[in-house]
């Protein structure tokens, strides 16, 4: 390859393969970037550790640049061991002749980019979110740069579903996505002081989760509050408005589960009171163990549509609400977002995957919460971050870099205590 024009390939990998945008391979293919990869200054590839999405599929290796598709063969890379793991093939003339199997990328391709400008107006919260991270001129306070951001929401995203693929393999795939899936959509329900309290009470229904499927709703709820070990005046309380006396008396003293002391914090907005959360919690076991809850929930995200999934977990009951929308919006986010790109990916199932991690971009705003708020003051010159996938990267810079987090990636200090639920 020519000096010029290598250093010229170089930098338009290094300026345009910009996480999250979506590229089309000679072939066809769906070639999505969530990690372009580090400068590899000696012999080998010319950029490793690349994480791509191909044609729904995660790929992790090595990325590979010629002046024409041709040299491929004529460095002799095909029989260099060095260049086994490369899983692109970056070229600026295509002839055809690239290597074998290997999906190959026209420069061409960047001009017709989905997703390759930041901020694009099109682009939901990417404006707001470049005002948040990029900060004025001759700002004197540091500022988050997109690419960090971005970077740090696609490892969100990835490691949620990674950390679904590798639990409990002797579990069926799709047993093992929908025991993932109840434990964050609990632990999002418990959102703040009831995580642990909420994480207590999914592992005792998914004791019993042999009989699950037949159980009716009152059987699903004496099971839930008997783990809950809720003062019974509580739970009477936020159900007589949609039941009846006798019907959740037979409920409070229907189930032999052993009764264990849980400590709930009760000092939250009456909309967030654990016993309400509890019967959304009911609500979901239920529909997710009878009416096919997942299967209906990848069919939405399959559709592209959010506004259908969310409402899956937006509860009522009667006049009640207990699930509302915003905490609908972040079960959605934290919760089956993560569920369906595991099970995309141990399924084969692309489309899931590409529209998963489409969704994830584009997703608009979730209600902004302390640790936004915070990064917010601090890095973004007070500017709002906008988009679920910016709030979500924000989120995960705080946890990295600022404080000691569950996920056991944090730079600063130690995790105050393992946790699955990250």
């Amino acid at each position: 390859m020519k000096p010029g024009l290598e250093g010229e390939l170089y930098a338009l990998w290094e300026r345009r393969a910009l996480t999250g945008i979506i590229l089309r391979g000679t072939r066809g293919e769906h070639i999505h970037i969530v990690s372009r990869g580090e400068r590899n200054a000696g012999a080998g590839p010319d950029y490793t550790g690349a994480v791509l999405l191909l044609n729904g599929e995660l790929a992790v290796g090595d990325v590979e640049m010629h002046v024409h598709e041709r040299e491929w063969f004529a460095h002799g890379h095909h029989h260099d061991p060095s260049y086994a793991n490369v899983v692109l093939h970056v070229v600026l003339h295509g002839d055809g002749t690239g290597g074998p199997g290997l999906p190959t990328l026209l420069c061409d391709a960047f001009r017709t980019a989905a997703g390759s400008e930041l901020p694009d107006a099109a682009d939901t919260g990417a404006a707001e979110a470049r005002a948040s991270v990029e900060g004025a001129p001759g700002a004197g306070s540091a500022v988050l740069a997109p690419m960090l951001i971005a970077e740090l929401a696609w490892g969100r995203l990835l490691r949620r579903a990674t950390q679904i693929i590798r639990a409990e393999p002797h579990v069926a795939t799709s047993d093992r996505v929908r025991r993932a899936f109840l434990r964050r959509a609990f632990d999002a329900l418990g959102y703040g002081g009831n995580r642990d309290a909420m994480g207590a009470v999914c592992e005792a229904v998914l004791s019993r989760e042999g009989a699950l499927a037949s159980a009716s709703f009152d059987d699903i709820a004496a099971l839930v509050f008997a783990a809950a070990a809720l003062v019974p005046e509580r739970v009477a309380a936020s159900a007589r408005q949609f039941m009846s006396e006798s019907r959740l008396q037979r409920i409070l003293n229907n189930h032999d589960l052993p009764r264990k002391s849980v400590s709930w914090q009760f000092g939250t907005r009456p909309a967030n009171a654990p016993e309400r959360r509890l019967w959304g919690g009911v609500r979901i076991v239920f529909e997710l163990y009878h009416r096919e809850l997942l299967e209906r929930l990848f069919r939405d995200l399959r559709n592209e549509s959010l506004r259908d999934a969310r409402r899956a977990f937006h509860v009522r009951m009667g006049r009640g609400v207990m699930v509302g929308a915003s905490r609908a919006y972040d079960i959605l986010i934290n919760a089956a977002l993560p569920a369906a790109l595991a099970a995309g990916l141990l399924s084969g199932d692309a489309g899931l995957v590409g529209a998963t991690c489409r969704l994830y971009r584009t997703a608009p705003s979730a209600g902004s919460n302390a640790i936004v708020r915070a990064v917010e003051r601090r890095f973004a010159l007070g500017h709002a971050i906008g988009g679920a996938f910016w709030q979500q990267g924000a989120i995960e810079f705080h946890q990295r870099y600022l404080t000691p987090d569950r996920s056991r990636l944090s730079f600063v200090a130690e995790p105050r205590e393992p946790d699955r639920r990250t």
